[in-house]
């Protein structure tokens, strides 16, 4: 613990003396003489440490940690869904900041593994986060999240790497909170404009 925290002051001591070379040199630039004084190092280090802090969106994600049974529809081709059971743990990491969750199930008849970190940026003010599979080598990001406290839903749109073809395809990604003990997530694309679902997966809470 003791060496964690030396880790953490001589990062944060670097970025402290980082930006104060980067105010003097553009002071100096301005023909003015560079100061960073110690009152301007502790405010800097004190909105650092709440820009850090956990906030009120971050309990947003907490409603998914614990053990979650699943049920998957996967839209593969004409015709009804192919369906899928599998589980999910989801558990907070880093203090809270943010949410690791583990899947296990089946895709395609064959066993399929995947993780996600998921986290609320301050500094954006938006929800981040990737995902990866044993479907795939690829990382996949998540960025520019939208909570709507009214649906209770978490949106992302993201373009992801088209798996047979060059370029990239366009995913709406959608988490539904339905209370505590029961969540859906849908991934679908777009074909001339319209919303072609692509999976549909919901989440009983095992208690």
């Amino acid at each position: 613990m003791k060496l964690q925290h030396a880790v953490r002051a001589i990062v944060i001591g670097s970025m402290v003396a980082t930006w104060g070379a980067g105010s003097a040199f553009a002071d100096q630039k301005k023909g003015a003489a560079p100061k960073m004084d110690a009152a301007g190092e502790a405010a800097m280090m004190a909105e650092m440490m709440k820009m850090a802090a956990p906030g009120p969106e971050h309990k947003v994600l907490e409603a998914s940690v614990g053990r979650w049974k699943t049920v998957s529809k996967s839209y593969e081709g004409p015709g009804d869904p192919k369906v899928s059971e599998g589980t999910a743990d989801y558990e907070p990491i880093l203090g809270g900041r943010f949410i690791l969750s583990r899947y296990h199930g089946s895709m395609m008849g064959m066993p399929f593994e995947g993780f996600s970190i998921m986290g609320y940026d301050r500094t954006t003010k938006t929800y981040e986060g990737y995902w990866t599979d044993t479907m795939s080598t690829a990382i996949f990001p998540m960025s520019k999240g939208t909570w709507d406290d009214a649906s209770k839903t978490l949106t992302f749109n993201v373009d992801w790497p088209n798996p047979v073809a060059a370029g990239t395809v366009p995913y709406k990604l959608v988490t539904k909170y339905n209370g505590n003990d029961a969540m859906v997530f849908t991934m679908s694309t777009s074909n001339e404009g319209k919303a072609v679902p692509m999976m549909e997966v919901s989440y009983s809470r095992v208690k």
